[in-house]
């Protein structure tokens, strides 16, 4: 698994313009970005058809603001070597240097690229070599939200969010095997919330119209929370995994047009 962090900056105007774009939550603009480069590849067009038809993507990204510095980063992560081909090899090149966002009529530059990899040796440390205290904090950097029975559900819930991480973790590393409901009711059970500090936040997701400023929305919730899970060792342990995984993987749905990006620390 890859990371790819683009650092950006607004070609034609001043920086409120990047900041705006961020602040939106833009990342589902960026999904086009990122689907037109990779359609100029050979065969591009089939695996921009292939993407849009799978029910899991190999691949997650999102906007946000560093607090820290205040740059504007777009993070694209690639869960699988394949992805990592198609996905991550284009934005890669040298001569991608700026792109343009056709809903916000605008066009930034790439200011730097800095790329990091987690291998499976290192993911599976955390679960058979370290023993976790399973206290984690959880950082939501984009609107998160869930799907049940139809509906969005953009209230935490221990159990859709821990179902999420099990799928994922089964598409990509067990041939899309389904989680097992006892393993959930375990980490739903064991999981306990220490503090909050949560809000709802609508995310815009396409169909945006320049003239009315308005795109479809997803009710999602931003925030931060602090947690423990309790029980085994060997349940902290996995917890402590998933999480790790979800750095790339996002929590939720529609991570790939910028939704669930999320930021762990463990203590």
């Amino acid at each position: 698994m890859k990371r790819l962090v683009l650092s950006i900056g607004n070609k034609e105007e001043e920086d409120s313009v990047t900041q705006n774009l961020a602040g939106a939550f833009s990342g589902a603009f960026l999904q086009g970005v990122l689907m037109e480069e990779i359609a100029k590849q050979e065969n591009g067009a089939d695996i921009v058809n292939t993407l849009h038809g799978l029910t899991f993507n190999p691949y997650s990204q999102y906007l946000y603001i560093d607090k820290n510095t205040g740059s504007i980063n777009w993070v694209v992560n690639s869960l699988t070597d394949e992805a990592d081909n198609f996905i991550l090899k284009p934005l890669l090149n040298e001569n991608f240097k700026e792109f343009y966002v056709k809903a916000i009529s605008k066009k930034f530059v790439i200011e730097n690229k800095e790329i990091k990899e987690l291998l499976m040796s290192e993911l599976t440390k955390n679960f058979y070599q370290e023993d976790s205290a399973g206290v984690f904090e959880i950082q939501f950097l984009t609107p998160t939200s869930f799907r049940q029975n139809n509906k969005y559900q953009f209230q935490f819930d221990f159990r859709l969010f821990w179902q999420s991480l099990v799928m994922k973790y089964g598409f990509i590393f067990e041939q899309n095997k389904e989680p097992e409901v006892g393993l959930l009711d375990e980490l739903a059970k064991y999981s306990h919330m220490l503090s909050y500090s949560l809000h709802s936040y609508y995310y815009n997701v396409g169909g945006y119209n320049p003239k009315t400023k308005q795109s479809a929305k997803i009710p999602g919730f931003i925030g931060r929370i602090k947690i423990k899970v309790t029980g085994a060792q060997t349940l902290k342990n996995y917890a402590a995994m998933l999480l790790r995984f979800s750095e790339f993987c996002g929590i939720g749905i529609k991570t790939s047009m910028g939704m669930g990006g999320v930021k762990v620390n463990n203590e």
